[in-house]
């Protein structure tokens, strides 16, 4: 639908060909996924609310647990629950004094001590993660807990799901040796390895951007490193030991294995996509026909790019942000996304603005003599390093054959060669 809507827009611009197309939106199209089509609004404020959400039930993670001392020790000397003690406050007596604060599991219980407990918790009318929950504890550094970290990030840098993944614990640099920025060293696929991703380039308050990227993504990176500090040493993998993302499973088989979150393919590909899918149950996030949100990392990227065009931002700037080498792969790239028509009327305006600021600059007077006869027509020469002429739309054939400025415009659909 998109090439056809260029076409036939091309159309209007050949000389006396009597022809007119409006270009309005006769019925609803879609992608087969959701992946390159950004957030609405509405579906913007709601997930925003839940990272917030979800991130302060994360950071309880961070607060060391204080003993109560309630309860008393409901076992005899043989180790066996004494009848009539059975109770939460009991098992929480356990918890704190010979089991020291450390979280049991069903899958991982071996001591008669920790088999009382678990007993005594099995026989009361609540599950064992909800007890964990009353009691401020958090039992493993799961998925769930990482998943508000990772949002977060996504949302705030528009970096896409592989780069993310593979952040190490020290590529936030707060101030790089060449440029004293703050700076995110990120891997960027079918690159020549690690970029530098440079945070300070937004001042303004936006509504899905912050206004102070390195501050957020500096707490981030602090936080993770505090919640995964007991459990990076348990990474079978030497290379992934420094991954930033690291979690620890509570699957039946894998229990209590710690690994890294890498790549799309896969267990951990699985883990994540569970996550993501009790996140969207958990805060009960709804698209704007009041379906299940489809919620995935890859999301993040077009949003934080029609962001970015809904508040003024040039193309050069989000270039940058994209990480890429050339403005064509920029505007290549923005054309694959599912945009709304006011993002897409932005992009085109900002498309014209730099052709013609192309133009503008390579436009020179000719001199008094080379006039035209006609005293309300002037001649207009275009230089440029190869060769020069007056029609920049009408060049000399050789030059539309080699000239680079006249195949960007081609490729533009602003002429035709």
């Amino acid at each position: 639908m998109s090439s056809v809507r260029k076409t036939l827009g091309r159309l209007t611009q050949v000389r006396d060909l009597e022809y007119n197309f409006f270009d309005i939106n006769g019925f609803a199209v879609s992608r087969e996924t959701d992946v390159k089509k950004p957030f609405t609004m509405n579906e913007r404020i709601q997930v925003l609310d839940a990272i917030e959400k979800g991130l302060c039930q994360s950071r309880a993670a961070l607060i060391p647990y204080k003993k109560t001392g309630i309860g008393k020790n409901p076992l005899n000397e043989k180790g066996r629950i004494i009848r009539g003690l059975s109770t939460l406050d009991n098992a929480r007596w356990l918890f704190e004094n010979p089991l020291m604060c450390k979280p049991v599991h069903y899958h991982t219980a071996e001591s008669p001590i920790e088999k009382s407990f678990l007993n005594i918790t099995a026989s009361s009318d609540k599950g064992l993660s909800e007890i964990y929950d009353e009691w401020g504890v958090t039992p493993m550094i799961n998925m769930d807990i990482l998943t508000p970290y990772l949002l977060r990030l996504a949302q705030i840098t528009g970096l896409n799901t592989d780069s993310l993944l593979s952040l190490n614990v020290n590529d936030y640099l707060e101030s790089h040796p060449a440029t004293s920025r703050p700076c995110l060293r990120y891997w960027k696929e079918r690159s020549d390895g690690y970029k530098e991703y440079h945070l300070d380039l937004f001042n303004s308050e936006l509504t899905w951007l912050t206004s102070s990227q390195a501050k957020s993504i500096k707490i981030i990176f602090e936080e993770l490193g505090q919640l995964t500090s007991g459990i990076r040493k348990d990474i079978e993998n030497d290379t992934c030991r420094d991954r930033l993302f690291i979690y620890k499973s509570n699957g039946r088989r894998s229990h209590g294995r710690v690994s890294p979150l890498l790549g799309n393919k896969g267990k951990n590909s699985k883990a994540l996509n569970n996550s993501l899918s009790k996140f969207v149950d958990k805060y009960n996030l709804k698209n704007d026909v009041g379906e299940p949100l489809t919620l995935t990392i890859s999301r993040f990227r077009p949003t934080f790019v029609s962001e970015m065009l809904d508040s003024g931002v040039t193309l050069r700037e989000i270039q940058l942000m994209l990480g890429h080498s050339s403005i064509q792969t920029t505007i290549g790239y923005l054309d694959s996304f599912d945009f709304n028509t006011i993002s897409r009327v932005k992009i085109n305006d900002k498309l014209k603005e730099i052709h013609q600021s192309t133009l503008n600059k390579q436009t020179q007077e000719v001199p008094q003599e080379l006039q035209t006869r006609d005293t309300n027509e002037l001649a207009i020469t275009f230089h440029t390093p190869l060769a020069e002429c007056r029609n920049i739309f009408d060049p000399p054939d050789f030059v539309k054959t080699f000239h680079p400025i006249f195949l960007v415009l081609h490729a533009h659909n602003i002429i035709s060669v």
